[in-house]
């Protein structure tokens, strides 16, 4: 799932936020949890939006390595989890 929200300032961009994103795990390591990314990039594209958000659990190392690779960098953390994030423009 994703939202958009409206930037806060003038010169914060419109930004889309993936809420949720799993692949099972006979199904993992396979690509898919890359091709879920590149359509939800796609749509946010489409939608007008200029950077991607996330939020990944610190312990899911899987998955951060998946967000790193695909052009995601970490922007902000709290005690449990990382936000990343990747510019579009």
């Amino acid at each position: 799932a994703m939202a958009i929200t409206a930037p806060k300032t003038k010169n914060e961009p419109l930004t889309a936020g993936l809420v949720v994103i799993g692949v099972i795990p006979n199904l993992q390591q396979k690509g898919l949890g890359t091709l879920l990314q590149k359509e939800f990039e796609r749509k946010a594209i489409d939608m007008g939006a200029k950077r991607l958000s996330l939020s990944v659990r610190k312990q899911n190392e899987r998955a951060i390595k998946s967000y790193l690779k695909n052009g995601y960098k970490k922007s902000d953390e709290n005690e449990t989890s990382f936000i990343m994030t990747k510019d579009l423009i």
